[in-house]
């Protein structure tokens, strides 16, 4: 009887010891994904362009009655397809923002808030959706000046220090980041 206990000593030291070289296999290759993943995420959200306006836009649309509202961003390089900087097509409950990627970010973010301002106007003031060829000047000039005073206060947002600092990560501040 002693040998077999004893012999199954070394057979569940091997079993754990496998275990544990799995588990650090396993280990090693989530941290090494999940360097990746951050990323990979990190570089898409340097092109997510007016994401919190959109967002926000979402949430104010569901807080005032207006229901879940689903927008997405569709980007094109065919500047021949949407001359513009970016064209919304609003639906019930989803709009597809249609950006062109021919033209310099900050047009595209100005487009995207301008599409922004259509969806705000066709939801509460009951306008028409926007169509490429019919354009209302009045609709128009709401949607410029919307445009306008989003993005004049998304960069008074980001000159100041003091916001800034809201957006950094001070307690990562030794963390190293891989390359």
């Amino acid at each position: 009887m002693e040998n077999s206990a004893e012999e199954s000593l070394p057979s569940e030291l091997e079993a754990i010891a496998k275990k544990t070289e799995e588990a650090v296999r396993v280990a090693h290759l989530l941290g090494d994904n999940a360097h990746a993943y951050a990323k990979k995420v990190y570089e898409l959200s340097e092109s997510c362009l007016m994401a919190h306006s959109i967002r926000s836009v979402q949430r104010y649309l569901e807080e005032n009655g207006k229901g879940r509202h689903w927008i997405s961003l569709t980007p094109t390089k065919s500047g021949q397809l949407l001359p513009r900087r970016a064209f919304a097509i609003i639906q019930p409950q989803q709009t597809d923002i249609i950006v062109n990627l021919t033209v310099e970010p900050e047009h595209q973010r100005r487009g995207i808030a301008h599409e922004l301002g259509h969806l705000l106007f066709v939801k509460f003031f009951h306008q028409r959706p926007p169509s490429l060829g019919r354009i209302d000047p009045i609709t128009e000039s709401a949607c410029n000046v919307f445009e306008k005073d989003l993005c004049k206060r998304h960069h008074i947002f980001y000159s100041l220090e003091a916001n800034l600092k809201k957006l950094l990560f001070n307690s990562l501040r030794d963390h190293p980041v891989p390359a």
